[in-house]
């Protein structure tokens, strides 16, 4: 009898039907976990998985479901492909909710349980990228990076690779994310020893993706900041030369070079000026520009954005990306924010309207987000908040308890480091959500 069972619902999965025993499904678990053979749990938890809609279900029954099928009988002996797809799926589902310990052991199991020339590539970045999420494990990486950047040089296969290098540029950002966070909140830079930088950046340059590790770790900034640096400098140093100019006249002094001296400081003076004139309609040019090419990111903006070009990772695929990595889940857009430009540019990360949903009214963010399972979404981009209610004492509160509650939270910052829903904020946001879901995506 429990053959049947377990024949009908892979008939079910297969021919495309779980959706309609989603209920069937559900209640067999809930009534009858116990008397269920391994097979029956594996194909029920997989249904309510792949069919399951936001907030549908609690997500520990299917994590319960798949541990009674390994307890049962489910392991790398009795059905392989089985084994380390159920293994995927408990694998996201611990990260989803942010238990990286749980996910860490697990994966420590598996590779215990593997030999090591069958380890699959997803296990070894998947497992690097859940130490890279955990706080704690970060940590332990920065000291002892050696295991980490070995566990990434096993992988092999070209998806792999991709992966692998996503993360390696993830590592980067944290570092630096770290040091600019730990700054706003009043603090030194959070200093990371030369030596441990050095050997994160020869793995970088061994992996292929040296110049990019190094353009995120050491950011220069667009042409429109290089320009408005070196007016300022210009503008100082104008300041400057007047004020001496004005004390060499006040001396009143009677030496024979200080006629010629205020002469080259005035024609000093006069070049100056023209430069900084000529700097400041350089700047205009540059915003018109900008404004003409809103419909297209520019190329400062892909490298904000993250984006690497590598052979795997498609900027362009959202939809199929997400549809692919999380079932029937949306992309959340919480903050103060106008809803048409940040879904144009969804569109042209190539996701559609009813991949997202927003919550963009600035005064209710507070009431609306005390009331949400946040663990019901693919991702989360936050933007601008109130800095009062509900509790929270400012935006950054909210926004804590918001990460606190779903790992996948992403930011959407200028790159002064300013919540703000704007488009190059945005579309760089977007793009860390889709290279998250990428990673995660590792049974593809």
């Amino acid at each position: 009898m429990a053959v049947m069972v377990m024949n009908r619902y892979r008939q079910l999965y297969d021919g495309g039907k779980a959706r309609d025993s989603f209920d069937e499904c559900a209640g067999a678990l809930e009534r009858d976990s116990e008397a269920m053979s391994w097979e029956d749990l594996y194909w029920c938890a997989k249904i309510l998985y792949v069919y399951g809609k936001p907030n549908e279900i609690d997500e520990d029954v299917i994590i319960d479901a798949f541990r009674s099928s390994f307890r049962k009988g489910l392991d790398i002996t009795s059905d392989r492909e089985l084994f380390l797809d159920a293994s995927v799926m408990i694998s996201r589902l611990y990260v989803k909710y942010g238990r990286y310990e749980l996910a860490i052991n697990y994966l420590m199991h598996l590779v215990e349980l593997i030999p090591e020339d069958d380890i699959p590539d997803w296990i070894h970045s998947f497992y690097a990228y859940v130490q890279v999420l955990s706080p704690e494990h970060f940590e332990f990486i920065l000291r002892q990076p050696k295991h980490f950047l070995a566990r990434l040089s096993k992988i092999r296969g070209e998806a792999g690779i991709a992966r692998r290098n996503e993360i390696v540029l993830h590592v980067a950002e944290r570092l630096f994310g770290r040091m600019g966070e730990n700054e706003e909140n009043g603090g030194e830079p959070l200093s990371v020893p030369d030596e441990i930088v050095r050997k994160f950046r020869e793995a970088a340059k061994s992996f292929g993706i040296g110049d990019k590790f190094d353009a995120i770790l050491f950011p220069k900034n667009d042409g429109e900041g290089d320009v408005s640096s070196l007016l300022y400098e210009k503008d100082a140093k104008i300041e400057e030369l007047l004020s001496e100019i004005d004390k060499l006249r006040k001396e009143r002094s009677s030496g024979s070079g200080l006629s010629e001296e205020i002469a080259r400081l005035s024609s000093e003076n006069a070049r100056l000026s023209s430069l900084v004139e000529e700097l400041r309609t350089e700047i205009s040019s540059l915003q018109r520009a900008l404004g003409e090419a809103m419909g297209g990111a520019s190329p400062a903006e892909e490298v904000g954005a993250g984006g690497t070009g590598d052979a795997g990772f498609d900027g362009s695929n959202g939809h199929s990306l997400l549809t692919r990595y999380q079932r029937n889940q949306k992309i959340l857009v919480i903050g103060e924010g106008s809803k048409n430009p940040l879904l144009l540019r969804a569109r042209k990360r190539g996701f559609v309207e009813d991949d997202f949903e927003f919550v963009l009214d600035y005064d209710k963010i507070p009431r609306i987000a005390a009331q949400m399972n946040f663990g019901g979404y693919a991702g989360i981009i936050c933007g601008p908040m109130p800095h009062s209610g509900s509790g929270m004492e400012d935006e950054s509160s909210l926004i804590s308890k918001i990460e606190k509650s779903f790992p996948c939270v992403v930011r959407s910052v200028t790159k002064g480091g300013k919540l703000k829903l704007s488009d190059t904020a945005f579309s760089a946001a977007l793009e860390r959500v889709m290279q998250n879901m990428f990673i995660m995506d590792a049974a593809s």
